[in-house]
């Protein structure tokens, strides 16, 4: 009998956290200063947060936005949230291909 696979633990990083404060708003023309917002898709729910590494930087107000419905922001600013935030992860400081200690 087989066994439940384990789950691999999210990836928690405040190295990573501050820089994706130090960046940029993710909607193109905004400059007010970001926070990080957790991407889900697929089985993630709002019960289980994603990990630091799903991270992309968007100001208070589009993250607001946002939380109404990812698909019609996607849509309106002609975004990936997805792409944005596994490129951010492979740019990150934190990620250990990079050197980094998440």
């Amino acid at each position: 009998m087989r066994g439940s696979p384990k789950r691999v633990p999210p990836i928690r990083s405040k190295i990573h956290r501050l820089w994706i404060k130090s960046l940029a708003c993710s909607v193109a023309g905004c400059m007010a200063a970001p926070e990080g917002h957790h991407v889900r898709w697929g089985f993630f729910t709002l019960a289980r947060r994603p990990g630091d590494d799903k991270l992309v930087p968007l100001c208070r107000i589009h993250h607001d936005e946002l939380d109404h419905g990812a698909r019609s922001f996607e849509i309106k600013y002609r975004l990936n949230l997805k792409l944005i935030a596994d490129t951010l992860w492979t740019m990150s400081p934190a990620n250990p291909a990079n050197g980094g200690d998440p």
